[in-house]
């Protein structure tokens, strides 16, 4: 809060003699911060941080080869950084709550780069499977492939229960949809064949695991980002919220700048408070 700054400011005055105010004379007031954030002119502050970012590029401290996101709008923030910093041949990891066929495909296409995003298994039913692909019915019983067809856009494989060319024998479960209107139809069961870059990707791999892995390093940097109260802002003005987010990527990473090429890791922010 700006009430909060004040105060710190007012309690640590060599801090604010760091940060260019005059300790000779009073120090801004709470209307004067508040002022600040609403008029002060966005662009600048988001070209710092732009600067910022090709400086830490140049340096060899941050790369594009892969991209961790933790909670945004995933292909504007690939489209606004590509127009500074090419991320070209990236690999983006996110979220199951990414995961959906337009992100890869524009990945893939767009920047030539790959997606490493876990399945969100949203509106489907857990279903056992054999090696051969085949699923089990809830009686336990192998299901065998009866043909396949297309159905907007997608490739779909039917499967029959096998019982079903056995005219005496019934349904060991007693399922409902043995019969469905017709004797001894057999329980039928679709899957989509995989067709596309969201079901070919291997994601019981090692190299998927390995790779996604990394992403806990962008979760560490939302959480620094957290800590610096942007999760519950305290004010109401957009330009406001414009401006105190983008301060506190600065401040983010001002931090990434001077602690990763001494310690290759930014995880204790008690460093900073030792070599300043």
């Amino acid at each position: 809060m700006i009430s909060n700054l004040v105060d710190y400011l007012n309690n640590n005055l060599l801090i604010a003699h760091y940060c260019g105010f005059d300790i000779s004379r009073p120090l801004p007031s709470y209307w004067t911060f508040d002022r600040f954030l609403i008029h002060f002119d966005h662009s600048i502050l988001s070209g710092i941080m732009r600067t910022q970012v090709l400086s830490l590029a140049d340096k060899g401290i941050i790369d594009t080869s892969f991209i961790g996101l933790d909670s945004t709008v995933a292909l504007n923030i690939l489209a606004d950084t590509h127009r500074f910093l090419s991320v070209t041949e990236c690999t983006f990891l996110a979220d199951k709550g990414y995961d959906a066929k337009n992100i890869y495909h524009q990945v893939k296409r767009l920047y030539e780069g790959e997606c490493i995003i876990p399945l969100n298994k949203r509106n489907t039913k857990n279903s056992k499977l054999l090696s051969q692909g085949n699923p089990v019915c809830e009686a336990g019983l192998v299901m065998w492939k009866d043909s396949t067809f297309s159905d907007r856009g997608r490739t779909r494989q039917k499967f029959c229960c096998l019982l079903k060319s056995f005219t005496d024998t019934d349904c060991p479960c007693h399922h409902k949809n043995f019969y469905n209107g017709k004797k001894h139809y057999g329980c039928p069961r679709y899957m989509t064949i995989p067709d596309d870059l969201v079901l070919l990707l291997d994601r019981n791999s090692k190299y998927f695991k390995n790779a996604y892995s990394l992403r806990t390093e962008c979760e560490r940097y939302h959480s620094r980002f957290k800590n610096t109260g942007q999760e519950r802002m305290w004010v109401r003005n957009q330009s406001s919220v414009a401006n105190l987010n983008t301060i506190a990527h600065i401040c983010l990473l001002a931090v990434a700048a001077i602690t990763i090429p001494r310690s290759r890791s930014y995880r204790k922010l008690k460093f900073i408070k030792r070599i300043a």
